[in-house]
């Protein structure tokens, strides 16, 4: 499995894994304007977590032998699993950030 994380605007910053385990591993580019960072996963649960810029835009990917599906992943936005959101998500998934 792996999940991706891409900064359209703004910044990312302190990106770090969660819950990574021994093959897991969180990778970074830096491709100006923007940033990106993806982890693989075989089993478990890996996360990334990550600081952006009040007014960033972040896309969030997640795909599973490559294939994108949005029941392949969630979020926590604000303390709230989806950030509160009960409709549908797409894959991408693009969120604007919230300030502090």
């Amino acid at each position: 499995m792996g999940v991706g994380v891409h900064v359209e605007t703004g910044k990312l910053s302190n990106v770090r894994g969660d819950q990574l385990l021994a093959g897991d591993s969180v990778t970074t580019t830096r491709t100006a304007p923007t940033r990106a960072a993806s982890t693989t996963t075989s089993t478990g649960v890996a996360g990334i977590r990550f600081d952006s810029d009040p007014s960033a835009i972040i896309s969030l990917t997640a795909t599973v032998d490559g294939v994108a599906n949005p029941a392949y992943f969630f979020f926590v936005q604000s303390g709230k699993v989806n950030g509160g959101y009960t409709g549908q998500l797409t894959d991408p998934l693009r969120l604007p950030s919230s300030t502090p």
